[in-house]
């Protein structure tokens, strides 16, 4: 986020307790419409539960060892494209990264995302972080409603 003119020092105290807010904001958001899309796919609670605390472990304490591991097993030239994509089809990761660089720990990441530090301090990038969100949120709506119609018809 660009500061327009405030004085730095002003927003550092506050910027820094704003963006961790909108932090958390964003991961409740993008995991709440998961959330609901696992649930309208569910035939019961249970169902919903057991795949909420599924898709939770894969996205959040296994993605670290599964993108290494698969990315092990490519070559070089094929892993940062892979690294990037499937950035972008993890919310959570997405946000982490978005918000770690807007927090200016961009250092942190190195070499394999020096394109995405470089275009997410960018001005227009918390427009780019907004839309991505959206379009997941709107993803994550759209199956439930086509998946709650459709059951409705079949008499499910």
């Amino acid at each position: 986020f660009h500061h327009y003119g405030i004085p730095k020092h002003v927003l550092d105290e506050k910027l820094f307790g704003v963006l961790l807010y909108l932090y958390a904001l964003c991961i409740v958001l993008l995991f709440l419409a998961a959330a609901v899309c696992i649930g309208g796919l569910s035939k019961n609670r249970w169902q919903a539960l057991i795949g909420c605390i599924g898709v939770w472990v894969v996205l959040v304490l296994a993605w670290p060892v599964l993108l290494i591991s698969i990315l092990h097993q490519l070559p070089f030239y094929a892993a940062m494209p892979l690294l990037q994509i499937a950035t972008l089809f993890n919310p959570l990761e997405f946000t982490r990264i978005f918000f770690t660089i807007q927090l200016g720990g961009g250092a942190v990441f190195g070499t394999q995302y020096a394109e995405w530090v470089t275009w997410l301090q960018q001005p227009r990038s918390a427009f780019y972080f907004v839309g991505l969100a959206l379009i997941w949120i709107a993803i994550f709506l759209s199956v439930t409603i086509l998946a709650t119609r459709r059951g409705r018809y079949r008499g499910a």
